[in-house]
């Protein structure tokens, strides 16, 4: 798990692909929450097997994709503000939180950039702080980059 950012009463934030969804390493950080960025990985609403042994699972099912139809984009911006919005809220409690996507990268930086947003960094400092945390290559998506940066 990746590091992106800890705040000043203890929450943290980390990032990672799905390699990350082990009940057991998420006991280990002690993880808090888990965000679902990835359409493809998201449990069915009956699937009782689905456990990850956290407390909270925030469910933002996106495309990674450079561009959407105009219908599309709305819904991915709606659920990636939502699960922004929860991800600040749950590390000013002191939470820790992992916004996980395939890869790590692109949907689960857009979320963990625009939570750093809610917090008060601007656009360029969350996607650099990401980026610094995570890869070089997280957030490479320009329509994501855009989203963070409030120009879509």
């Amino acid at each position: 798990m990746f590091l992106i950012a800890a705040t000043e009463n203890g929450g943290v934030l980390f990032q990672e692909g799905m390699r990350a969804l082990l009940p057991d390493l998420l006991r280990q950080h002690g993880i808090y929450a888990v965000v679902l960025a990835a359409k493809e990985l998201q449990p069915e609403p009956d699937d009782s097997a689905f456990t990850l042994g956290v407390s909270e699972l925030v469910l933002a099912p996106i495309r990674d994709s450079g561009s959407m139809p105009p219908e599309e984009l709305a819904e991915t911006k709606r659920l990636v503000f939502a699960a922004a919005d929860r991800v600040a809220e749950l590390l000013r409690q002191g939470r820790r939180v992992l916004v996980s996507c395939a890869q790590g990268l692109n949907r689960s930086g857009l979320v963990s950039a625009l939570a750093l947003v809610r917090l008060g960094l601007s656009p360029d400092e969350a996607i650099e702080r990401v980026r610094n945390g995570r890869s070089p290559y997280a957030l490479r998506n320009d329509l994501f980059q855009r989203i963070v940066s409030g120009q879509v």
